[in-house]
C-alpha cells in the first residue's frame, strides 16, 4: 500500500474495461457464490453497499442501493449504512 492503509481503486478508462472483463469471465463464478444461499441476499447487499461506501464509488453506490433496496432493505437502514452507522446489523 502506498501511504496509506487503505488505497482506493482510481479508475481509468482502461482500468475500468480491464475489470469489467474480468467480471465477465468470473460470471458464472458471482453467480454461484450469489446464489449459493451461504449469505443472505439482504445481509450480501448490505455488505457490498457499505465496502462501496468505503471505496466511494458513487456508482457501486448507486447500483448496490438501488438492490438493496429490492432485496429488501429498508430506505431508513440503506441511508444509515450511507452515512456510516452499522446499527442495521445484528
Amino acid at each position: 500500500m502506498r501511504g496509506s492503509a487503505f488505497d482506493r481503486r482510481i479508475y481509468t478508462p482502461s482500468t475500468f474495461a480491464e475489470t469489467m472483463r474480468d467480471v465477465i469471465e468470473h460470471m458464472g463464478d458471482l453467480r454461484n457464490a450469489a446464489r449459493g444461499g451461504r449469505v443472505d441476499g439482504e445481509i450480501a447487499q448490505k455488505i457490498m453497499l457499505v465496502v462501496s461506501r468505503v471505496n466511494g464509488c458513487r456508482y457501486c453506490i448507486y447500483g448496490h442501493s438501488r438492490t438493496a433496496l429490492v432485496a429488501g432493505v429498508r430506505e431508513e437502514e440503506l441511508q444509515s449504512l450511507l452515512s456510516g452507522g452499522l446499527g442495521a446489523f445484528s
